[in-house]
């Protein structure tokens, strides 16, 4: 609802389907299951008919399960100046060991 408000040509390519860009990454690991992932990303190409601007924010929460810690689920939102561009939900699992020791804040 409301595309035909926002889109200024009907032609379509590949610039106007695709956006692309640069990403960085920080995680916060608040206990030994709970992570906060916080991102900061600046596009190289983006379609201002989505309401797509330069620079984005992605925040959210990760929760491992299980004895071993290997599944993991989350939501994040995609932020784009003042307003959520959409919601993501994560499972995802970890075939590989972390050799990494963190310090936990509780």
């Amino acid at each position: 609802a409301g595309s035909l408000d926002r889109i200024d040509s009907d032609k379509s390519d590949f610039n106007k389907m695709f956006s692309y860009g640069l990403v960085g990454i920080w995680e916060w690991v608040i206990t030994e299951r709970l992570y906060v992932p916080i991102n900061m990303g600046i596009y190289f190409n983006h379609n201002e008919e989505n309401y797509e601007r330069l620079i984005y924010h992605r925040a959210g929460a990760r929760y491992l399960l299980g004895k071993d810690k290997k599944l993991m689920v989350g939501v994040g939102l995609k932020i784009t100046e003042l307003h959520a561009d959409y919601v993501e939900w994560t499972i995802g699992y970890t075939f590989k060991k972390d050799p990494n020791r963190y310090n936990m804040l509780f």
